[in-house]
């Protein structure tokens, strides 16, 4: 995957969305882009005072208006239905940020009795330790964060860049930290993503009216597509937890959209019914507001990653992939049919099964897929990007027919072995041999393991084993 960097120049910076803009750079899903960023007011520096910022560049009264933004970055085979996730790898403030309160004079700010007595904070930033300290000598712990990470409306036009929308913008969600993954459903052709906003600490509902506004002297995201993942608002996989959010100009509906979507990611995750779901959410869910002061108000929804134990198949799975008979072994024992485990005992017959069979037995434990002679299974319900071990075993056939049987065999699309042939490594009609690696569940919470046919066909039969790494 290349690597690429953009430095904050006249021809790399916009103040508005607009799916008219032509990208400065196009990449594949998977690059990475390292950016630096100035501050959302284009300032070259701190204010002296109160309205007293030296922009970095001449502005454009129409086009530079909002935000300063980074992009846009196209995405080849980006297309309106699929999902952007963009990966925050590594974010560096600047040296210097400011903070601004009351600046409108509302019936907000005149219920709070600070309408018209604006206020303002500068700030030293020190990266190397993660602080920061203000005028009056204030001490703050940083945790910087991307305001602005979004796509353009698939509408005409010029767009505000004030305003979070379903895929991304002005978010201003301080849980996007290092480690964090954003999901955004995709508007336009080419995704056309754009970046900004550096916040170097920000609380919940940025109640005041901005964050620590600061350049950012690196901003490290890696942007991947995914084609089969149609999402309805934006969602985010955190160091903290799962994260579902909702937009509205009206609080309540937007706390409705996010906890819709909490809703659609727990089913999803945990097979459940949509009455059981919400009481789950009941119990483990937070509800937090993004922030108040974008016009579009933000409610975010949040499941911790270790709020409810999962299923994790402590025991096996066993599936015999040699032809139509497959095994499922419950941790309990239970088995699903027979095969060449059947009843649980090595060496033990029974009548097989079918895929069908299976899949209709046990819905929401193993999904079997063919394609082009590949056979694949996805084991869901596991922890998001936690390490597990996997182990594949590998039964010699008992006929001759088998003979010379070499494969591939992929796991969460890393290739484990190649041009596998059981019989040189097996001791003999019946014998087991065990492979082992240990690796993540992406970032769904799934183990993808596909066998793929290699010099001369596909695998014969194997049972596939997962554990938490740490056991």
């Amino acid at each position: 995957m290349a690597t690429y960097e953009i430095k904050p120049e006249r021809r790399t910076l916009h103040g508005h969305f607009s799916a008219e803009l032509a990208p400065i750079l196009t990449v594949d899903s998977g690059d990475t882009v390292r950016l630096s960023t100035i501050d959302a007011a284009w300032a070259k520096g701190p204010p002296a005072a109160l309205g007293m910022w030296q922009q970095i560049f001449p502005l454009d009264k129409e086009r530079d208006l909002g935000h300063a933004l980074c992009g846009p970055i196209a995405v080849r085979g980006a297309k309106p239905g699929m999902t952007l996730e963009v990966r925050i790898n590594e974010l560096r403030v600047g040296s210097w940020g400011w903070t601004v309160s009351a600046s409108v004079d509302d019936a907000f700010t005149q219920s709070l009795g600070v309408a018209g007595q604006q206020a303002l904070s500068t700030w030293q930033l020190d990266a190397e330790n993660c602080c920061g300290y203000n005028q009056f000598g204030q001490r703050v712990r940083l945790s910087p964060f991307m305001g602005v990470l979004g796509m353009p409306p698939a509408a005409p036009g010029i767009h505000s860049t004030s305003a979070p929308r379903i895929w991304g913008g002005n978010i201003d969600c301080k849980e996007l930290v290092v480690g964090s993954s954003l999901f955004l459903p995709i508007p336009v052709e080419g995704a056309l993503f754009s970046v900004g906003d550096g916040h170097a600490l920000q609380g919940d509902g940025e109640v005041g009216g901005s964050a620590i506004e600061c350049p950012m002297e690196l901003v490290d995201l890696t942007l991947v597509l995914h084609p089969d993942l149609h999402l309805q608002t934006a969602r985010a996989c955190t160091p903290h937890g799962w994260i579902t959010f909702g937009f509205d100009e009206d609080l309540n509906k937007a706390i409705q959209i996010a906890l819709n979507a909490m809703l659609d990611l727990l089913e999803s995750e945990y097979q459940l019914h949509r009455s059981d779901a919400l009481a789950l959410a009941s119990v483990v869910v937070d509800l937090r507001i993004t922030q108040i002061v974008n016009g579009v108000r933000g409610v975010h929804a949040i499941l911790p990653h270790q709020a409810v134990s999962r299923p994790i198949y402590p025991t096996a799975y066993h599936i015999n992939v040699g032809g139509e008979a497959v095994d499922f072994f419950r941790p309990d024992g239970y088995c699903y049919g027979g095969g060449l485990y059947g009843g649980g005992q090595t060496g033990a017959y029974a009548e097989p099964v079918t895929t069908e069979q299976v899949v209709q037995a046990a819905p929401d434990a193993v999904y079997k897929t063919y394609r082009a002679g590949e056979i694949s299974y996805v084991l869901p319900g596991l922890q998001a990007r936690e390490p597990y071990r996997v182990r594949l075993h590998f039964i010699e056939p008992f006929w001759e027919q088998a003979k010379k049987r070499c494969f591939d065999v992929m796991i969460n699309s890393r290739l484990v072995l190649r041009n596998f042939d059981i019989y040189a490594v097996a001791g003999g009609k019946g014998a087991v041999t065990i492979q082992e690696w240990t690796l993540r569940a992406d970032s769904r919470g799934r183990i993808t393991i596909v066998f793929l046919p290699g010099l001369s066909g596909v695998p014969i039969c194997s049972a596939i084993e997962v554990y938490p790494a740490q056991e």
